[in-house]
């Protein structure tokens, strides 16, 4: 297990503590969290808000912080080095020059493994890659598990080939998997800068840049799925889970975090680490993906029963849903107009006889006074 007093960590942007003599009250984490704090407890606050050290006697606490997702490890150094991972690439239909640039990029790991899921045109070969040829696509789930399936090393990281990888990215997310309860490790997937349309939209909402905060992964908490097309997995955890559903064809990267988060293995979310994705090519493509990931949904929720979390549409979205040739998945909800009085048919208010005042005791109340009907015009006298 990680020694928790030699690592230094940082503070949640939930961290919200309140000062009293009477004893400190810490609210962080995702889900938030309420811990009371003891003198000890305030002692280690302290430094965790200073200097993000661990006080020695203070690392059963510390060990909750961070199983909340209170606290954060910062990683600068790692035993592990790019020599323990194979990395898996799946690849339909993309340009091999790509690719190869891809593989250079990555060319520090043990071993490259691309996986040809039934281009129309295959792969040839790649330099300093071991292709494999599927003859009939499969999907990205059977692509990635035929190319872990020939890995050998202790960590697997799956690479999406329309990704760029970033070699100083290394030693960031290679150092998380110093605590050996750590399973999945996931740097940020940022889109790369463009000016037309899409890739500024990417730039700020796309689906697959889950932000620039660390974060413990688990359902219902502020990051609570990461994407597969960067994410590096322990080969054991990997093997133990059966790999990635094949029967899924979209959303088996958030089904399998979420399997492994219920077997208890840890999963982080690095954002220090970054790697870029190319942009959809249009709108059309755009919404298309967006689509995918919405489809997924009602599998996901077979499978893990109030993890997903309910559908969000954004004004973008909105804009390209018609440019899918799709309907909208359900009606949109009708707008209750503030005036809604005005545009029903003209009618005379009901007779209604007053009420007795509270008042007065029944007893002494008056009895009611029946009033005639008002006289109305028709709106055309109005």
């Amino acid at each position: 297990m990680m020694n928790i007093s030699t690592r230094r960590f940082r503070i949640d942007s939930s961290w919200w503590r309140h000062r009293s003599t009477a004893g400190d009250t810490l609210a962080a984490g995702s889900p938030v969290r309420l811990f009371r704090l003891g003198a000890e407890g305030s002692r280690l606050a302290d430094v965790l808000e200073t200097d993000g050290g661990v006080p020695s006697g203070t690392e059963s606490l510390a060990e909750r912080f961070l199983d909340a997702g209170a606290i954060h490890p910062i990683v600068t150094d790692s035993a592990l080095s790019p020599i323990a991972v194979t990395v898996v690439i799946p690849a339909h239909d993309e340009d091999p020059t790509i690719i190869a640039a891809l593989v250079k990029q990555v060319n520090a790991a043990a071993r490259v493994i691309v996986v040809d899921d039934g281009s129309a045109r295959p792969l040839g070969p790649i330099e300093g890659a071991e292709v494999i040829r599927r003859d009939a696509a499969g999907g990205p789930a059977v692509a990635r598990n035929t190319g872990a399936a020939r890995a050998t090393t202790d960590i697997v990281l799956f690479l999406d080939a329309d990704t760029e990888w970033d070699p100083a990215c290394w030693t960031t997310v290679l150092g998380h998997f110093d605590d050996e309860r750590v399973g999945i490790v996931a740097p940020r997937v940022a889109s790369r800068p463009g000016t037309d349309l899409v890739a500024r939209y990417e730039i700020t909402d796309s689906p697959l840049d889950l932000g620039p905060e660390p974060a413990r992964v688990r359902a219902g908490s502020r990051v609570s799925y990461v994407p597969s097309a960067a994410l590096l997995v322990r080969r054991a955890v990997f093997e133990t889970l059966g790999g990635f559903d094949e029967s899924l064809r979209y959303g088996e990267d958030v089904d399998f975090v979420w399997r492994a988060i219920a077997a208890h293995h840890t999963c982080r979310y690095e954002p220090a680490a970054v790697a870029r994705h190319r942009a959809r090519p249009d709108l059309r493509a755009l919404a298309r993906q967006r689509w995918s990931y919405g489809s997924a949904a009602a599998a996901l929720d077979t499978r893990h029963p109030g993890a997903a979390t309910p559908l969000r549409v954004n004004r973008w979205s909105a804009i390209t849903l018609p440019s899918t040739g799709r309907s909208a998945p359900t009606q949109w909800p009708k707008v209750r107009r503030r005036n809604a009085r005005a545009s029903r048919p003209f009618a005379p208010r009901p007779f209604r006889a007053t009420k007795p005042s509270s008042r007065r005791s029944p007893s002494t109340a008056r009895p009611p006074v029946t009033r005639p009907p008002p006289r109305c015009s028709p709106p055309s006298a109005r």
